[in-house]
């Protein structure tokens, strides 16, 4: 299962222009420059973010701390969770979940994209 987006966060950091490879049944997630289209690929649009259990707990807060920044695109969105660096704690391995953080009418929501 591959995933694309305008950018991604996780344990690197925020990157743009990647894949992410999930593959569910080895519980593994890894990431490939963007060169070219790639069959079965589901595109989010917005930031895509590989996160592990501990934001289970926490995602009201951090959801709010999303909400704090701006929230008019999402490469301003995304300069915003780069500088603030608050996510960092949530994308250390090993990774459980796949978010999207999108803008969906000038709010900003985080969705599961999918559970490993």
């Amino acid at each position: 299962m591959n995933f694309l987006a305008h950018y991604l966060y996780g344990e690197m950091g925020l990157v743009s222009h990647q894949i992410v490879h999930v593959d569910r049944q080895n519980h593994t997630v890894t990431f490939s420059p963007y060169e070219k289209e790639t069959a079965f690929t589901r595109f989010c649009d917005g930031i895509l973010w590989t996160t592990n259990e501990l934001l289970e707990n926490q995602k009201q807060a951090v959801l709010e701390m999303l909400k704090s920044g701006p929230s008019t695109s999402i490469s301003e969105l995304a300069a915003y969770i780069s500088k603030e660096n608050f996510l960092k704690p949530f994308s250390i391995p090993p990774v459980t979940h796949l978010y999207s953080i999108e803008l969906q009418r000038g709010e900003i929501v985080l969705q599961e994209a999918l559970k490993l």
